[in-house]
């Protein structure tokens, strides 16, 4: 029986689910494949792939009703969305990226030297107010090369590289990333070194802290469509000293993709949600 003593979000490619401590809702499925969460006081941001219909991102309020969707202008291979100084970004990971809304129009922002995927660029989180951090997650230019950690300039969208560690990671949160390939959650210090690491053994991704807790999803090791389409989700709880609290496993959900926790006290972008 679970132990959940929280409720948080979670993105996967079949459905977005609700987890009220031990009660799983379903708040969004049949449409593409949902893959970024993030808010502002009183709107919720689901980032949805809309099956390859061109990515959209649907706005809710704080009943959870939608209210809006913006056509983010075709397929972009969105990841991880993040609201932040009165904007919303969106990795635009097919066009190696940023897309910015600033809730009238959308720009497209690139500190890279490409214009198509090389180096995956698939998380963000904030930094500071000027600053947010951005994922490298691999170059497939050549693939052996560690996932990079962008600090980027929210004005002039100038990026300096800060860390490179891991292999094709995912999810940035303080001082915890999401080693995915490798099934590892690892803890790093202030200057981005791994201070430690916990095995999952699955294929680890989204991620959200409290200040007592870690939440991380995984996903089975399988191929893509395996993953996406047939598969449950995995949620675990953790503490900081990396001590399983809860596991708990998702039917209809697939591939976890992201994870945000609703708490009063704390949260990614330093917003509380007020549903």
């Amino acid at each position: 029986m679970s132990k959940n003593p929280l409720k948080y979000l979670v993105a996967g490619s079949k459905a977005v689910k609700l987890i009220d401590h031990t009660q799983v809702h379903t708040l969004l499925s049949g449409g593409g494949h949902y893959y970024g969460i993030s808010w502002n006081e009183n709107s919720l941001f689901i980032l949805d792939r809309n099956a390859g219909q061109g990515d959209v991102v649907h706005v809710y309020d704080t009943m959870f009703n939608l209210v809006d969707t913006l056509d983010l202008g075709g397929s972009i291979d969105g990841h991880q969305i993040l609201w932040h100084s009165s904007r919303l970004f969106i990795t635009d990971t097919k066009h190696n990226g940023i897309l910015v809304y600033d809730g009238e129009s959308l720009s497209v922002e690139n500190w890279t030297s490409y214009t198509y995927d090389v180096d995956h660029i698939n998380s963000l989180s904030v930094l500071d107010d000027d600053h947010i951090i951005a994922c490298h997650s691999y170059a497939k230019l050549n693939e052996e090369r560690s996932s990079e950690f962008f600090k980027v300039n929210i004005e002039t969208f100038e990026a300096k590289c800060v860390a490179a560690l891991g292999n094709k990671v995912h999810n940035l949160c303080g001082n915890y990333c999401c080693d995915t390939h490798s099934g590892e959650i690892l803890q790093i210090d202030d200057d981005y070194k791994i201070v430690k690491k916990l095995n999952l053994s699955k294929w680890v991704r989204g991620l959200d802290t409290t200040e007592d807790f870690i939440v991380v999803g995984g996903s089975e090791r399988a191929v893509r469509a395996e993953r996406h389409d047939n598969l449950p989700g995995t949620v675990w709880i953790l503490t900081h000293d990396f001590e399983i609290v809860d596991e708990i496993t998702i039917e209809n959900l697939g591939q976890v993709c992201d994870i945000r926790v609703l708490d009063k006290k704390v949260s990614h972008n330093g917003l509380i949600f007020n549903y």
